[in-house]
């Protein structure tokens, strides 16, 4: 196995309070990049081990690993934890579930803006790694940004990595259809 560096860089994302960790493989060139997202509750801390593993066993690959804001999440009876956007039920209830599932995320938005402005300060500082040279991950809550994220960018990345994730809001995402060679 490799070895890595980790930095934790709090002025990346949001006003300067919330860690992104930034995972390289050391040996080899940068020739990809992961962008990873973590569930609800959680930081990007929480992966700071499996991240560090999985880096090992990737020579050229930079994980960037940010921390979602802390808001009110309406499951928790609006209690204030990280997330990447609300999610606005009451309780788990299969139909109240179901329906949450058609509609866009409450508050995604803040998190999508600033997580394609980290997409694209990582573009403009490695020209080499496109976007097809781009992975977009994340476990849970954090799947579900992966995917809000990676389905509406202008060119398809190299992949998507859902981890017991679901895609809220799956009708409301604008997906770039050309991006992804699907006729109109």
């Amino acid at each position: 196995m490799g070895r890595v560096t980790v930095d934790d860089n709090r002025s990346l994302v949001g006003s300067g309070d919330r860690s992104t960790l930034i995972i390289k493989a050391e040996g080899a060139p940068h020739s990809s990049t992961m962008f990873f997202f973590h569930g609800l509750g959680d930081t990007s801390h929480g992966w700071e081990q499996p991240l560090k593993q999985f880096a090992e066993m990737t020579p050229g690959l930079k994980i960037i690993a940010p921390t979602a804001p802390t808001i009110p999440v309406t499951i928790n009876r609006g209690m204030r934890c990280t997330a990447w956007c609300d999610i606005a039920c009451n309780s788990f209830d299969v139909m109240e579930l179901l329906q949450i599932f058609q509609k866009r995320p409450p508050m995604i938005e803040n998190s999508w803006v600033e997580m394609l402005s980290l997409v694209s300060q990582e573009l403009k500082e490695n020209p080499s790694v496109p976007l097809s040279k781009m992975v977009f991950g994340g476990f849970s809550l954090g799947g579900c940004m992966a995917a809000w994220l990676a389905l509406q960018l202008p060119q398809p990345p190299a992949g998507v990595l859902m981890l017991s994730g679901v895609v809220f809001g799956i009708n409301e995402i604008q997906v770039y259809r050309v991006t992804f060679g699907i006729p109109p």
